[in-house]
């Protein structure tokens, strides 16, 4: 009898060789799943957005923009990606800027990313579509970033343009300062709301290396749906009670004119003729009942309405400081075929406008009071 048990325990895997074999197995069992599971996220990807994941996004090179202690972020000097080349400063110029030479007019446009013209390719930018239509006699130096409001182009009014000499100063301002409508508690400086998305919007997130796997993107799309749901899916940019109407937010506003008439005070005492843009943007696709995304809590169909608030807000600081304001870009008529998307110019609408500035330039005396 002990030599049947004897034989039968010889039989049996050790507990040892069961152990070992589970050790080995769930692992690869598990790593199997995990890359099977990529693979069709990849795929999934790629059908939805016609690349794979772990390419760069061809709207969002990496390494374009660095950060910077209170603009958040700024063009990297000396590089160039996606068609754009920055020059030593890190603007959208193709030279490097010398001392102004004499008998120039030289001009600084200033705004967001449908002053650095985001999307279109050098040489069909329109500041540089301005410097062609103006001819030898001025030069245009592209001060326009990313994400940039009338705050960072304060900021770039008060320290930095003062160097390069303008004689005057074009900001093309407004839907990016209309992405602070409806937030509860807003900030003067815009420090709730503004600069913490676009910390993220220029590239500086943590977690920029992860989002190369295509499962973790699915991932955060099912749990975190909304760039401004932080991890503990809670909303740090919070809505007020008018959220996803159309009541424009006085406060908003009256922020957006105060550093409007800042700019244009600090431009004049550094002997820079500001002149104010108004915003122009393709109505044509916003037209849904949902938000876009960029600006969180303001229905597409309400953008209209709302940038020609601010439209008719920047109007009036220009009306009350004898400020030049190109109210002829609101009687233009851009069409969709003048946009890559719903609000960047494309080549064809980028050289149109420029065409309606370069004319008011020309057309109108421009100077310090």
């Amino acid at each position: 009898m002990n030599h049947d048990s004897s034989r039968a325990q010889q039989q049996q895997p050790s507990r040892c060789a069961v152990l070992a074999f589970w050790i080995i197995f769930i692992p690869l069992l598990l790593g199997s799943l995990a890359v099977s599971v990529e693979a069709a996220c990849q795929v999934s990807f790629r059908m939805l957005t016609g690349r794979w994941v772990f390419e760069p996004d061809p709207h969002q090179p990496p390494n374009v923009f660095r950060r910077h202690p209170y603009l958040v972020g700024v063009g990297t000097p000396g590089l160039q990606a996606n068609g754009a080349f920055h020059n030593s400063l890190g603007f959208r110029v193709k030279e490097n800027l010398g001392p102004k030479r004499p008998g120039i007019k030289r001009i600084v446009t200033l705004g967001g990313s449908t002053t650095y013209t985001t999307l279109i390719a050098d040489g069909f930018t329109w500041p540089e579509k301005l410097q062609k239509e103006l001819g030898d006699g001025y030069e245009v130096i592209n001060m326009g970033m990313p994400g940039y409001t009338t705050v960072e182009n304060l900021i770039e009014t008060a320290f930095l343009i003062s160097d390069l000499e303008p004689d005057i100063a074009l900001y093309y301002e407004g839907w990016n300062d209309a992405r602070v409508l409806h937030v509860k508690n807003l900030l003067g400086d815009y420090s709730n709301v503004h600069a913490r998305s676009l910390y993220t919007y220029l590239g500086f997130g943590p977690s920029r290396k992860l989002e190369q796997s295509a499962t973790v993107y699915f991932i955060k799309q099912v749990l975190f749906p909304s760039p401004y749901i932080d991890p503990l899916g809670q909303f740090y940019i919070e809505p007020d009670a008018t959220a996803f109407t159309d009541t424009i937010d006085p406060r908003a506003i009256q922020l957006y004119q105060r550093n409007l008439r800042s700019i244009a005070a600090i431009a004049r005492s550094l002997k820079i003729a500001p002149v104010f843009v108004p915003q122009v943007l393709n109505y044509e696709q916003l037209t849904g009942e949902g938000a876009y995304g960029w600006l969180p809590y303001v229905r597409d169909k309400d953008l209209k309405s709302v940038m020609s608030s601010y439209n008719r807000a920047m109007q009036d600081v220009a009306s009350e400081l004898r400020v030049p304001f190109v109210g002829a870009v609101l009687q233009e008529k851009f069409e969709n075929q003048d946009f890559i998307d719903n609000g960047h110019f494309n080549q064809k609408g980028s050289a149109h406008f420029a065409q309606v500035l370069a004319q008011f330039i020309k057309e109108t005396p421009i100077g310090v009071d």
